[in-house]
């Protein structure tokens, strides 16, 4: 567990202990641009020299707050306090932060450079997230602000890092290598001595739901596969059957999708020809054609008289 740069007494560590973050629970898993560009500005929040606040931000159910670890623990900071706040949780004077009331030393003192997370910031009450908005932009404060957020926060953006974290359903490439990541580290918390594999076409079926709630849910579809294959009994399959991946129904809208109709469709559109064809042929054509009409309207003009 990270320690703090100054010794805390028994009483500040038991203030601090509901709060702290031991680790980052696991990387970024996939191998699509998202997932490379996610873990680029991972490393470059990381290695800020200015240590900068850092607002991430992302649909529920994405991790962020373990995105906000894997900064912290991959930093200098690596050995100091890391604390995560609810903003939903939090009082609107801030006093668990701030001091105030009985709440005891002042939080952020005791944090020195430590980093300190609030989650769900856009929860946060409106007397609070202006708090919060001074000490991103303080130079007193020693440690390093992190903020998760579900929903656009403009006067913050302005102060942060800023970090986007892209759904699921546009990673649909990287579907594969987080089902078999997640189906490895339960297996194991199971018992399980070989983690079993997963037939690629349960991914392709998977890859055709959205997952609104994005990692949870995959983590919640991966833990109800191996519950359900643990009370069939009997050996552990090298291979999880298919039906045991199962999704929940929803009602969606009708509609037409054109690429998976055609997919060649996709790469005529990418074609150099193509769009040659269209800027030589047509487009040079219609500029004719517009001079000719031109031409041919009427006129009008001012007659001189001598």
């Amino acid at each position: 567990m990270a320690t703090p740069s100054s010794p805390l007494d028994h009483a500040a560590l038991q203030q601090l202990a509901p709060h702290l973050v031991g680790r980052a629970r696991r990387g970024v898993v996939g191998s699509s641009r998202y997932a490379q560009n996610l873990r680029e500005a991972v490393r470059k929040a990381s290695e800020d020299p200015q240590r900068r606040p850092v607002l991430i931000s992302g649909e529920p159910g994405l991790e962020k707050d373990n995105l906000a670890a894997l900064i912290h623990f991959g930093s200098a900071d690596r050995q100091q306090l890391m604390l995560r706040f609810d903003g939903a949780l939090l009082r609107p004077d801030g006093s668990e932060l701030f001091g105030g009331h009985d709440h005891g030393p002042l939080l952020l003192e005791l944090l020195g450079r430590g980093s300190l997370l609030i989650d769900k910031l856009e929860q946060a009450p409106a007397p609070l997230q202006h708090k919060l908005l001074e000490l991103a932009g303080s130079k007193d404060f020693e440690g390093r602000l992190f903020f998760t957020a579900e929903q656009a926060l403009p006067a913050f953006d302005r102060v942060c890092t800023l970090i986007r974290v892209p759904p699921l359903r546009v990673r649909r490439q990287d579907l594969g290598e987080w089902l078999r990541y997640g189906v490895r580290q339960r297996s194991r918390k199971l018992g399980w001595t070989t983690p079993p594999q997963v037939d690629q076409a349960v991914v392709k079926r998977l890859q055709s739901y959205d997952f609104p709630n994005n990692l949870r849910e995959l983590e919640t579809l991966i833990y109800r596969a191996l519950q359900q294959v643990r009370r069939q009994g009997g050996q552990w399959p090298a291979v999880l059957p298919d039906d045991v991946f199962w999704t929940s129904p929803r009602q969606q809208r009708a509609r037409f999708d054109l690429w998976r109709w055609k997919p060649q469709l996709r790469e005529w559109m990418r074609a150099p020809w193509l769009w040659n064809a269209l800027l030589l042929g047509l487009v040079s054509w219609v500029f004719v054609l517009v001079n000719l009409c031109s031409g041919w309207g009427p006129r009008t003009g001012i007659t001189t008289v001598p």
